[in-house]
């Protein structure tokens, strides 16, 4: 395997063993390769494949082309499913290493919480356990001593918004008749 020095000081495969016309008609015409898995099975990049098929004038599929092709097996599907199952569990929620218990403060201050997979903000769900109803949205809850990451029940208070909550009503009857 000869290798070239590309005028970035990094070493890029110039040839790569196996991958002659007749090893690429085999993969990418009559086995139905992916570039991708050309170049897993010869240790190469996928764009030295790709290359290697405009080189040898072997016409490249298109995209919609590419997703007709039946890629994997089913058992190989199940396997695949299952791996990624394992690897998803690990990296989402509780098992992410960032975890920091389903909270975070946004761009404006205030603290968000993802509780039963609903994005809400932490003092309107705070007052929402208290009252023990769904807040609407003309209801605003503030906080008593400015602070919005202070979120006790007793620095918060619910304040009607008459214009939001006129507008809401009006948008409702328009959609009512």
């Amino acid at each position: 395997m000869s290798s070239v020095l590309s005028s970035f000081g990094k070493i890029s495969s110039y040839k790569v063993k196996g991958l002659t016309e007749k090893s690429l008609i085999r993969f990418y015409i009559d086995n139905k390769w992916s570039c991708i898995r050309i170049a897993k099975h010869l240790g190469c990049n996928d764009e030295t494949v790709r290359k290697a098929l405009i080189r040898h004038n072997i016409p490249i599929r298109t995209k919609s082309e590419a997703g007709r092709i039946k890629k994997t097996t089913a058992t190989e599907r199940k396997r695949l499913k299952t791996h990624f199952a394992k690897l998803n569990l690990n990296k989402m929620g509780e098992g992410h290493p960032s975890w920091k218990g389903g909270r975070y403060i946004d761009s404006y201050g205030y603290v968000i919480r993802r509780i039963n997979g609903r994005v809400i903000k932490e003092h309107r769900y705070v007052m929402e356990q208290h009252l023990k109803y769904k807040l609407k949205t003309w209801h605003e809850v503030h906080h008593i001593n400015g602070i919005r990451t202070d979120n006790r029940l007793e620095n918060l208070e619910v304040v009607v918004n008459e214009h939001k909550r006129k507008d809401w009503l009006r948008r409702n009857a328009q959609t009512a008749s």
